[in-house]
């Protein structure tokens, strides 16, 4: 799917400043279909939301106000994407504690807070096959990046 790299830029930009205060965070790409990445949501931005050095928590009333806004937007969420202190990876907290649980969501994990990171093939990408399942997928082959 198509991700215009202003969003890419723009993501990894705000959920370094939470690296900066020594904590992981996490962002919701968003989309008008699942074709095309066109904004982001930040979790920073939603009360309730906390993180720390090795976590993030996002509480039911917290995904409730998030998928309220994406319906307001008329949208579809595409992806998870979050921040680890140093190598990305898919922790069982991960696998286990998803924004969604549809087949084919895709999970981004952002290695070292976010520094360094200018690319999506410095991520690493894992995809939702189901019954708390996941595939390590090549991030470039699901998000093609785009001037704009």
């Amino acid at each position: 799917m198509r991700m215009p790299e202003a969003v890419f830029t723009y993501t990894i930009r705000r959920l370094a400043l939470a690296g900066e205060e020594n904590r992981e965070s996490a962002a919701y790409w968003i989309g008008a279909s699942k074709r095309s990445v066109e904004s982001v949501l930040f979790a920073d931005d939603y009360r309730g939301f906390r993180s720390g050095r090795f976590f993030t928590a996002s509480p039911l009333g917290t995904n409730a106000l998030l998928g309220e806004e994406i319906h307001r937007r008329g949208g579809v969420l595409i992806a998870q994407i979050h921040t680890h202190p140093s190598e990305a990876f898919h922790s069982k907290t991960d696998d286990l504690h998803p924004v969604s649980h549809k087949l084919g969501f895709l999970s981004v994990v952002v290695p070292r807070f976010g520094r360094g990171v200018r690319s999506i093939g410095d991520c690493r990408a894992y995809e939702y096959r189901g019954s708390g399942r996941w595939s390590q997928v090549r991030p470039e082959a699901k998000f093609c990046q785009a001037g704009g």
